[in-house]
């Protein structure tokens, strides 16, 4: 697991994949039953997130989980935090109705261990909240999210990322509502915990900066959002290098304001930075990439460069499709068999490789 990890931060994603699918198979010949098992597996579904397969990654967490009931018990830590995996993999994807029984089902666990572990509480809760926010239970919504402020509040030693992440959906919440003047608090309150702990250099000052930033640019306080996105830029630069795909969607809000401000050219352009940075760091067939893809074109539509636009829609559509194709592959892969090794070239065995362990869920 240490190659896959080096690999992944490198950026080779594809040698991280093999490095995990290798971690798998071993585990499953030596420890079928057991943990190393399951943290294989988890592995390989962080990557299969971080590359935009949601579906897989959620079978993949699965798995994790029935392996982790078995071998250590239904309501241990090991099983409850899987199983908040694949609650988190099912939101990503918008399904709400399966996602909010399992969240419901992992807090419950939660709250009858005789240690809770509150970050994963902090979890459901915002799981929870998201999902309510989501069915337009905003009351629900904000109880979710203020139960897991209060917590942080009153523990000693708090994580600092997950309280941030609890302000700003406090704030996102207000800001859906156009509610402008009670997001803006949460906003600032999360920027100057960042700057208290990260300084004022570090990319958890410059993402409480976006969000106002983006928050201005809902009002079309254009000036004021595109200072704030400026003023962040250069710390996630020097955070997070610009080879790096927060960078990359960073860029893509800046796009957001020029395009409010009708500067379609400036626009294109720094869509065209976004896009080779997120191809680069994210692959090329992610689906962020279709969308700035598809922003682009839309740029580009506005200086009369239709060809140029069709192609950059042509490539999204193909993206999309790949994607589509990936993921119906993957809702059958109990029921597929295997292609022999050497049928198919290493680049095209990976996602079958990837199917394959994740449709083991059904067996698990």
């Amino acid at each position: 697991m240490e190659l896959a990890a080096n690999s992944l931060e490198m950026g080779n994603l594809s040698e991280a994949e093999e490095a995990c699918y290798t971690a798998v198979r071993e585990a499953e010949t030596l420890d079928a039953g057991g943990r190393q098992l399951a943290l294989s597996l988890q592995a390989l579904a962080a990557i299969s997130t971080f590359r935009g397969r949601y579906l897989r990654a959620q079978r993949l967490y699965y798995r994790a989980w029935a392996v982790l009931k078995n071998a250590c018990g239904e309501t241990s830590p090991e099983a409850l935090a899987a199983l908040i995996q694949v609650a988190g993999a099912c939101l990503m994807q918008q399904k709400y109705d399966e996602a909010e029984p399992l969240f419901t089902e992992a807090m419950s666990g939660l709250e009858n261990c005789r240690e809770r572990d509150l970050s994963k509480v902090i979890q459901c809760l915002h799981g929870l909240g998201d999902i309510h926010l989501a069915a337009k239970r905003r009351v629900a919504a904000v109880m979710c999210y203020q139960r897991a402020l209060s917590i942080h509040e009153k523990s000693q030693g708090y994580d600092v990322l997950s309280i941030i992440t609890t302000l700003h959906k406090l704030g996102d919440l207000y800001t859906s509502e156009h509610r402008y003047a009670e997001a803006e608090p949460y906003y600032w309150r999360a920027y100057k915990i960042a700057v208290a702990v990260d300084g004022p250099d570090g990319s958890a000052a410059a993402r409480a900066l976006q969000k106002v930033g983006e928050m201005y640019r809902l009002q079309h306080q254009l000036a004021q959002a595109e200072a704030l996105l400026r003023r962040a830029q250069p710390i996630l630069e020097s955070a997070l290098g610009q080879e790096h795909a927060e960078f990359a969607r960073h860029l893509k809000l800046l796009g957001l304001v020029y395009w409010d401000q009708a500067r379609y050219q400036e626009t294109a352009a720094l869509l065209a930075q976004a896009v080779s940075i997120a191809e680069r760091t994210l692959g090329p067939d992610h689906p962020d990439v279709a969308e700035m893809l598809e922003f682009r074109a839309r740029a580009l539509d506005t200086s009369h460069d239709a060809p140029a636009a069709r192609e950059l829609r042509e490539r999204a559509r193909e993206i999309r499709e790949k994607l589509r194709q990936e993921e119906s592959a993957c809702a059958s892969a109990d029921i597929t068999p295997a292609p022999a090794r050497g049928q198919q070239s290493d680049r095209q065995r990976v996602p079958d490789r990837w199917n394959r362990v994740a449709g083991s869920a059904a067996s698990s």
